[in-house]
């Protein structure tokens, strides 16, 4: 099959074409063994594959191993997973955590195992990419809710590689992130543990790097860390943290941040996040992992202002691994009602706005695309009220934690 002929037709369903269910989830460029397969970014920040037809021999390996064009998951979990509440019983990893640090502790077992972590990071020039941890003075890197899609580059060639050692890995991400794995691999592992994030929908890289830039210029400094869930002011009400090279440190609350904005706002996600067919409470992967929003409707007596993890415990050997962290975490199982939200059983709306946003981020950049379409002003009153708040929280915050 030719895909680049295919490309923007459309499927059997006569409603969207390969483009629009790709996730982009790097696995052909991967596959191909003639290097025929590159990823490149589009005039909308998002990354498709490009083939190259002189090097392309047609043996369909692409399509076979392609997650997008497969009416099936590629293993089977349980139909109801256990639900738990979960905290980190280490203050310091919580506070740096979006949630209860369930994830971190999971991935701290895993490197006490002589194992490797992949998961999501910054690199030097504030890229989103999937990348390995193998110590835990750079765990704290794949920490923190990054709320764009990350590049995954051969990770899972540098998993696979790790696996035929007999290295146990732990690979953390979004679900598709998660299939594209497996269809790769084109079997499980045991040493293999996967985690799932609970997914609000994939959005362009490119234009949080365009924000990136934006920023930079407008506040005259380079960025080096962003942390959108700073709990300064508790867990439901995030601020976001902008970490400069020269030491300075931007904070304000999430909702007068332009891309947390721009993220929630569903202008930004990926096309084939609303088709996609892992927003379901069968799971792909070992665990899955995020907020417990709603949980005081269930357990109002449980103190959640450093946050609490949903987990989702998938398969047998999730179970296992979920059973070695008792020790270090606060767990409480929970009723299967209270962990079903909308972005875990349907896939994220699509804005009204999405196609005139883009239209304007092609022609004008960013900001003005954010303006025309996504601001939402904070009354001037309100913003003084919340700077002055997060001075005296800062001046207070050490007390707290």
């Amino acid at each position: 099959m030719n895909l680049n002929k295919y490309w923007n037709e459309v499927g059997e369903n006569k409603t969207v074409g390969l483009k629009q269910l790709c996730c982009g989830c790097d696995t052909c460029s991967q596959v191909c063994p003639k290097a025929a397969i590159s990823v490149e970014k589009d005039s909308m920040g998002f990354y498709y594959p490009i083939i190259d037809e002189d090097k392309c021999v047609h043996c369909g390996i692409c399509v076979r191993r392609c997650q997008c064009l497969s009416n099936k998951f590629f293993i089977k979990t349980k139909r109801q997973p256990e639900a738990y509440a979960v905290v980190n019983r280490d203050l310091k990893s919580l506070k740096d955590s979006s949630s209860g640090g369930a994830a971190f502790v999971l991935a701290m077992y895993i490197l006490e195992q002589q194992g490797v972590v992949f998961g999501a990071v910054y690199n030097e020039t504030m890229d989103i990419v999937h990348q390995k941890i193998e110590s835990r003075e750079e765990l704290w890197r794949i920490q923190g809710s990054k709320y764009a899609q990350s590049r995954i580059h051969n990770s899972y060639q540098q998993v696979e590689e790790y696996l035929k050692n007999g290295k146990k890995v732990l690979f953390t991400g979004t679900p598709c992130q998660i299939g594209g794995l497996y269809f790769f691999l084109g079997k499980d592992y045991p040493e293999l543990y996967t985690m799932d994030i609970i997914c609000y929908g994939a959005a362009s890289p490119g234009i949080f790097k365009d924000y990136i830039e934006w920023k930079e210029n407008k506040t005259k400094g380079k960025i080096k860390h962003i942390n959108f869930r700073n709990k300064l002011d508790g867990w439901g009400n995030s601020i976001t943290e902008i970490t400069y090279y020269n030491k300075k440190i931007l904070l304000r609350y999430s909702e007068q941040d332009e891309w947390y904005q721009t993220f929630i706002s569903h202008v930004a996600t990926r096309e084939a996040c609303h088709y996609c067919k892992y927003t379901n409470l069968q799971r792909l992967s070992d665990i899955t992992v995020g907020d417990f929003w709603g949980i005081e409707k269930f357990r109002p007596e449980m103190e959640c202002g450093r946050g609490i993890s949903k987990v989702l415990v998938n398969t047998d050997k999730g179970k296992r691994l979920f059973e070695s962290i008792s020790n270090g975490i606060k767990k409480e199982k929970m009723e299967f009602e209270s962990i079903v939200r909308p972005n875990l059983v349907q896939p994220p709306p699509r804005s009204e706005c999405r196609e005139k946003f883009l239209e304007d981020y092609c022609r004008l950049g960013f900001y003005p695309a954010f303006k025309n379409n996504v601001e939402k002003k904070i009354p001037f009153i309100r913003q003084m009220k919340r700077y002055l708040k997060i001075i005296i929280r800062s001046k207070v915050a050490s007390e707290k934690w």
